[in-house]
């Protein structure tokens, strides 16, 4: 079900209410699950990469719907749970740059932006610029 919930809202451009009262306790219950327990399991590895996969799709469909609905604490919350799980997560940084805007916090967007691009380099080994940067006004550039 909650496959279909996510195949469904991304094809339809965003998920409707009845997706999202499939997706918000799914979300929770995804991020209340205990790695730590899966990661004691090698066998358990593949199914907690997919979990975790669901998890990032679910909160990227809840982040975007929240911003479109002019919920930028809501948003920015979701963005900054996947970037506390990986901080060279792109999409989370988008998420929190278009919220931090929407919010009107152009400084707070850029210093997001820095912050990942730091943790890419550090992942990568390399200077890395984002095409996210294009999102920020010039003046904060």
């Amino acid at each position: 079900i909650i496959r279909q919930a996510l195949i469904s809202s991304q094809t339809r451009g965003g998920p409707s209410p009845a997706t999202l009262q499939i997706l918000e306790p799914a979300f929770e219950a995804l991020l209340a699950r205990d790695v730590t327990r899966a990661a004691r399991w090698e066998w358990f590895a593949q199914t907690e990469r997919d979990l975790e996969e669901t998890l990032r799709g679910i909160a990227a469909q809840l982040g975007r719907a929240a911003l479109a609905q002019g919920d930028t604490q809501r948003a920015l919350e979701i963005a900054r749970l996947l970037a506390a799980r990986d901080p060279a997560d792109e999409e989370a940084c988008e998420l929190a740059m278009r919220s931090l805007l929407a919010a009107g916090d152009a400084a707070a967007a850029r210093r997001e932006l820095q912050h990942y691009e730091a943790h890419a380099a550090t992942d990568l080994g390399i200077a890395v610029l984002s095409p996210l940067r294009q999102l920020l006004p010039r003046s904060t550039t």
